[in-house]
This record gives C-alpha cells, sequence and structure tokens, in this order.
C-alpha cells in the first residue's frame, strides 16, 4: 500500500489530487493537512511521497523543505500554482524531487507523476546504497594491501639475518 501526504490548503485542490490518486492506484492510504506545520507534525518518514503546494498559509514550500532535510522522508513534489522559475530551481535544490505547476489537466497525470517520482527515488537510493557498498569495498581492499605490505615488510627483516649469516657460512 502506498502512503501519501498531500499539504494543501486549498481544499478543492487537495479534493482534487486525493481523487486522481485514489481512483488510478490500487491501494493507497492518503492524508491531507491544510498547514506546513500540520504536515510536519506527522510522522513523515511513513509517507511514500509528500506532494505539498509551494504558498501554504502559515509558511512556503521552501520552509517545509528545509526542514524535511532534518528528517528521514521519502520523495517531495512540489505542486504549484506558483510559476516562477527561481522557485522552481530553488525548490529542486532544497530537495523537492518534482515540481509541477498546477493545470486544469495535471490532476490526470498526477498518478503517473507520482508513481514515476516513487520509482526514481527507490532507483537512486538503490544507486546510493551500491556506491557506498562499492567505496565499502575499496577501502578494505587498500586496507589489505597496507597489511600485505606491512607484513611482507615485516617478514623479508627477520628473513634477512638470516640470509645474510647463510651467507657467511658459506
Amino acid at each position: 500500500m502506498q502512503r501519501i501526504l498531500i499539504i494543501e490548503d486549498d481544499r478543492d485542490q487537495a479534493l482534487l489530487a486525493r481523487e486522481s490518486l485514489e481512483e488510478a492506484l490500487d491501494v493507497v492510504e492518503i492524508n491531507v493537512c491544510s498547514t506546513g506545520e500540520e504536515g510536519l507534525r506527522e510522522d513523515i518518514s511513513v509517507y511514500d511521497v509528500i506532494i505539498m503546494d509551494y504558498n501554504l498559509p502559515d509558511m512556503t514550500g521552501l520552509d517545509i523543505l528545509g526542514q524535511l532535510n532534518e528528517m528521514e522522508h521519502g520523495p517531495v513534489v512540489m505542486l504549484t500554482a506558483e510559476e516562477v522559475l527561481e522557485v522552481a530551481v530553488q525548490s529542486l535544490k532544497e530537495g523537492a524531487d518534482e515540481f509541477i505547476i498546477k493545470s486544469v489537466d495535471i490532476y490526470h497525470l498526477l498518478p503517473h507523476i507520482i508513481e514515476r517520482t516513487i520509482q526514481n527515488y527507490h532507483w537512486r537510493k538503490n544507486m546510493e546504497a551500491i556506491e557506498n557498498r562499492e567505496r565499502e569495498k575499496k577501502i578494505q581492499i587498500e586496507t589489505l594491501k597496507r597489511i600485505m605490505m606491512t607484513l611482507a615488510h615485516h617478514l623479508n627483516n627477520g628473513i634477512m639475518p638470516i640470509i645474510f649469516s647463510a651467507e657467511l657460512c658459506e
């Protein structure tokens, strides 16, 4: 089951988003919050995706993103009527996975966008985990190389007097 948090102060917009997602996605649990503060009081870590408006009565989507960066959370989709390029760029820099401008037909596309965003998020997390494992393996290999070199050095130092003594005996 997918869990979705919608942070949207406009009830009609929240209802459109909810109905669009419930219709298109098989099993979904959707919670709607009308303020940023209300959304941040939720246990953010349990949601598969967070959909939020940029302009909320108590804060902006950027304010929420700033606070989300300190928490464990899934992907974030900024769904807003704000058509300012700087806001979109800043939202993506602050951690939004998608920035979507509200339009009449966006709610038909929303389920597809949400599924793609969740898939991309999990793919990215899996790639990060693989990269971390690879880094750890490289560190382990380098550590083993140093140990081998140290052992070889100690063995050579220990064998040298024996070889020298054997050469003297000849």
